[in-house]
């Protein structure tokens, strides 16, 4: 009879095992379970943000291009209309040098004409 309580109490000893590490199993798998589901969100959520993010990039991107345009525009004007001074001041000299030549001849002719005069 000892033998016999001894054989079920070792036999409920490694029963008692075995249930307790088919419970730590099953606890191990569900956590990875939930663990494997978190990632999996938490990828999908990543996945989200970089959708979300090419598409901030791609619409920025065409006001980049815009800017660039006008910056390009600018430049041209900017370009044009020092030329355009240039040919301003230039034709201001010389409409001072004829201006003066103008003046001269005037003189003259008026200097003349009181010789003549007199």
């Amino acid at each position: 009879a000892t033998t016999n309580l001894a054989n079920n109490t070792t036999h409920t000893f490694t029963t008692n095992m075995e249930l307790n590490q088919m419970d730590i199993d099953a606890a191990l798998l569900q956590e990875r379970n939930v663990e494997s589901t978190n990632v999996a969100r938490s990828m999908r959520q990543i996945h989200e943000i970089n959708l979300d993010l090419a598409s901030l990039v791609e619409s920025q991107q065409e006001t980049v291009d815009a800017v660039e345009e006008h910056a390009y525009n600018v430049h041209d004007n900017a370009q044009r209309g020092v030329s355009h001074l240039q040919k301003a001041k230039d034709m201001m000299k010389d409409g001072m040098r004829n201006e003066g030549f103008m003046r001269v001849f005037f003189v003259v002719m008026g200097v003349g004409g009181l010789m003549i005069a007199i």
